[in-house]
């Protein structure tokens, strides 16, 4: 009778390291996943700063562009006003 109860206490106490490295474990495997899906968040984010940089530096590109023809034309208007005045 003693060995069994040493057997079981030994059984119990092997069951119980088993489940805490399986605690461990699933630990682990959430910690992973979690830190993959922030890397994929992050990695979205960026993709989505450099489509708006893109976007933004594409339109102030064409404000420049607005602006100049814009300069051209004044300038145009001006060099006809003074080419009839003489």
């Amino acid at each position: 009778m003693i060995l069994a109860t040493d057997d079981l206490r030994k059984e119990a106490g092997k069951f119980f390291v088993l489940q805490c490295q399986m605690e461990r474990e699933k630990q682990l495997v959430d910690k992973k996943r979690l830190t993959e899906n922030k890397i994929m968040e992050e990695h979205v984010y960026a993709q989505l700063w450099k489509l708006d940089l893109l976007a933004k530096e594409e339109r102030e590109r064409k404000e420049v562009e607005e602006k100049k023809k814009l300069v051209q034309d004044t300038q145009a208007v001006l060099d006809w006003q003074k080419d009839t005045r003489t």
